[in-house]
């Protein structure tokens, strides 16, 4: 970082935590196998994006200094996969299953580069995201000979997606 003296630049911080679990349950016939899992990430990113150490050439712009980029964000996902699977004895093997995620994500940026040294003056973006998805699928093998096996397999899957970005110049207000 090259902070000129008016301004501290926090950097890159990053808050992680990922949990999962998976359990099998042997039911003779088949294997249950159940996959869960929980993230949740939040980032906090600010910098000088010109990486010029150059305080403004004219006094009061932004003209060859103070480029400034920043952004805050939260992503929070959950997801869970339940799979049947034969126990593998004779010709025939096979597995269902179905998938079920979900993802929420909000994310802030203020760019001053597009500014002056005010803050009151900097582009605010908000973006929010959301995605979810539904699957099953399944698949079937046949040892026809020894040497020769028909498989097929199949997956139905379903995604919804939405996210909104709204661009906004603030005025006067410094308080994000």
């Amino acid at each position: 970082h090259n902070a000129d003296s008016y301004i501290d630049y926090a950097g890159y911080d990053r808050d992680y935590t990922r949990a999962s679990l998976i359990a099998n349950w042997d039911l003779g016939f088949a294997t249950l196998t159940s996959t869960t899992a929980v993230n949740s990430s939040e980032v906090k990113f600010d910098q000088d994006t010109d990486f010029a150490s150059a305080a403004a050439f004219l006094v009061g712009t932004n003209v060859f200094g103070d480029f400034r980029g920043k952004f805050n964000e939260k992503v929070e996902d959950q997801s869970q996969e339940l799979r049947l699977t034969s126990n593998g004895d004779g010709r025939l093997r096979w597995l269902v299953g179905a998938y079920y995620a979900h993802e929420e994500a909000r994310r802030i940026t203020f760019n001053f580069s597009e500014a002056t040294r005010n803050p009151a003056l900097a582009r605010i973006s908000p973006q929010n995201r959301e995605a979810t998805t539904l699957a099953v699928f399944g698949s079937v093998d046949v040892d026809v000979t020894d040497r020769f096996t028909l498989g097929l397999e199949a997956r139905w899957n379903q995604d919804e997606l939405s996210a909104s970005t709204i661009e906004r110049i603030t005025t006067t207000d410094v308080r994000y």
